[in-house]
């Protein structure tokens, strides 16, 4: 069951990444698996959080144009993160169900 679960969550985003030493991280997701619900929230959890994958403050918000983007205030490169719809039953996996590494910034 966990497979099959882990399958339909898995995460195949595109990210645009945007750094500069003077401002924040900005994270953008271009798009989303099709299995994803239009209602989900999607979350970022790492390093600069204690790893809390359903931190308000932590959300991405969604766009218009249909991407999520969020600014990681006060936060300092580098760090670790995953994608999480705010719990670790829905974190981000591989294609094939199984756990990904860590995302790092």
């Amino acid at each position: 069951m966990k497979s099959i679960i882990q399958l339909f969550l898995f995460w195949s985003f595109n990210i645009v990444l945007f750094s500069s030493c003077h401002t924040d991280p900005i994270i953008t997701l271009e798009n989303l698996p099709k299995t994803t619900p239009n209602s989900a929230k999607i979350y970022i959890a790492g390093s600069f959080n204690n790893w809390r994958p359903g931190v308000d403050s932590f959300q991405l918000e969604p766009l218009k144009d249909g991407t999520y983007r969020i600014a990681l205030k006060n936060v300092t490169a580098p760090f670790e993160y995953k994608f999480t719809r705010g719990n670790w039953e829905t974190v981000e996996c591989k294609y094939d169900g199984r756990d990904r590494s860590n995302r790092i910034f």
